[in-house]
């Protein structure tokens, strides 16, 4: 037979793909190794190799594994070949053997490298290794490295079915080992970062089975609610109210396969006392998609109800106010107004609507200038541009004109303040002026007639100041 006897996938006699002999010592030796519970992975993998020594009689054997991106193989376990590759030990794939189990198909086995014509491999030049029996080690069907028997002496008689057979269980053995260990990390670290949120929570996280029992109780549901976890794990859920209880129903619904979030509740404490809640609750599942249980998110909306509480007490306050101050201002004769600095009203009184004649709906699409004559507008916008642009009150007279085209005089007086959002507005008050101008002009016209008829009367007047006591 050939030195080098190629690669084959292991057959038994009725082309099944099984060992041929399952009475193998070695093969049960195999099987007691994975099924060894107290053992790790890698004390596991060590005793495969050495069972593999024995087994094919070779010097050493090692689990080699790939850096693709390097283009490396890493020794990562060894056995019997400490001296020539300790644990640890990284090489260029070019120059391992490996190199050609990995492109290959199935086991690779070499006899004798030097009649097979090895020598110049850059494999051999570097290991000098006569004996090779090799097979791809497969992850969640992903090539990730090969385990390989050697030798550096060559060997006389060719691999069997029988060790071709064990090779190759050994490495889809060790390929399920890293799989499962691989998966189990993983599970591990989801675990460890699921563990973190609950612990690192401000919200209560409890999770129930299907019998309303804890099994899952953070310190944060000890914080609000008062029960350590050692007083309610395995315990009946501790948090159901006497009576008008929502919880037999949120919990069945979660039963159901339903997700409720957001539920404004209320949940008892230790103390006995009601705390508001918001309450979300999914349904849990084991690996098969079983629904095994419950899982909620408590958190305590106390301060937060308390908050809402005032914040309605405080609008309804302002409201009163609001109506207050309305009928206040509506209870006033003179005209009352709040403009912004383009000129549109934002409030005004009861009088604005009697004097103008307009609804609210009109004085609310108007600007302050529309209430006057054409001739006066100009006047009007340059009179509020000076009571933006400075401090103090402003004085003026104009006629407002009605709905119906009536002029009437009115005197007005306004200033700026600051509104609760930190705009500048102008409040005025307008005063109707008619009567006291009528007079004025009654007067006028009274002290013109005296003059005359003093004039004609050819006699003198004096006028006399009271409250400073002059003449």
């Amino acid at each position: 037979e050939r030195a080098t006897e190629g690669r084959a996938r292991t057959r038994d006699r009725d082309g099944t793909g099984s060992p041929r002999d399952a009475s193998n010592p070695a093969l049960r030796r195999l099987a007691e190794i994975g099924a060894d519970a107290d053992s790790s992975l890698d004390e596991k993998i060590q005793r495969v190799l050495d069972l593999g020594r024995e087994r094919l009689d070779t010097d050493g054997a090692f689990l080699s594994l790939i850096d693709e991106e390097a283009r490396t193989l890493e020794f990562s376990h060894t056995s019997g070949t400490d001296d020539l590759l300790p644990p640890g030990t990284v090489a260029p794939m070019d120059e391992t053997y490996c190199r050609e189990t990995i492109e290959g198909d199935g086991v690779l086995a070499v006899t004798n490298a030097t009649d097979a014509g090895w020598v110049g491999h850059p494999a051999y030049e570097r290991w000098e290794l006569e004996t090779y029996v090799g097979a791809p080690v497969t992850v969640g069907g992903t090539l990730e490295g090969t385990l390989a028997f050697v030798d550096p002496e060559p060997r006389d008689h060719p691999f069997t079915d029988d060790e071709r057979a064990f090779v190759e269980l050994a490495s889809r053995w060790i390929g399920y080992e890293l799989e499962r260990e691989r998966r189990q990390r993983e599970l591990r670290a989801t675990s460890d970062r699921l563990s973190a949120v609950v612990e690192a929570s401000p919200a209560a996280i409890v999770a129930l089975d299907r019998d309303d029992r804890v099994t899952v109780w953070n310190p944060a549901a000890e914080r609000i609610f008062g029960w350590s976890a050692d007083e309610v794990l395995g315990e009946p859920f501790p948090l159901a109210l006497p009576e008008d209880d929502d919880h037999p129903e949120l919990f069945q619904r979660a039963l159901d396969g339903e997700t409720v979030t957001a539920v404004e509740t209320q949940r008892r404490t230790k103390a006995g006392d009601l705390v508001d809640v918001s309450l979300s609750i999914a349904p849990y599942r084991d690996a098969d998609g079983t629904i095994v249980g419950t899982m909620g998110a408590i958190e305590d909306i106390t301060d937060r109800k308390e908050a809402e509480r005032r914040l309605r007490d405080r609008e309804r306050r302002l409201a009163r106010y609001k109506d207050y101050t309305d009928d206040v201002l509506d209870a006033i004769d003179d005209v009352f107004y709040v403009i912004d600095e383009a000129g549109g009203f934002q409030r005004w009184n009861e009088a604005l609507l009697a004097v103008t004649g307009y609804a609210d709906a009109e004085i609310e699409d108007m600007n302050a200038w529309d209430v006057f004559p054409e001739s006066h507008r100009d006047r009007m916008r340059e009179a509020i541009a000076r009571v933006f642009g400075g401090p103090g009150s402003r004085r003026i007279e104009a006629p407002i004109r009605t709905n119906d085209g009536e002029e009437i005089s009115y005197e007005f007086v306004a200033s700026t303040v600051e509104n609760p959002d930190g705009a500048t507005e102008l409040v005025g008050v307008g005063r109707d002026v008619t009567d006291r101008k009528r007079r004025q002009t009654e007067l006028e016209r009274t002290t013109n007639l005296l003059e005359q008829a003093q004039k004609l009367a050819r006699v003198g007047g004096w006028e006399y100041d009271v409250d400073n006591d002059e003449l």
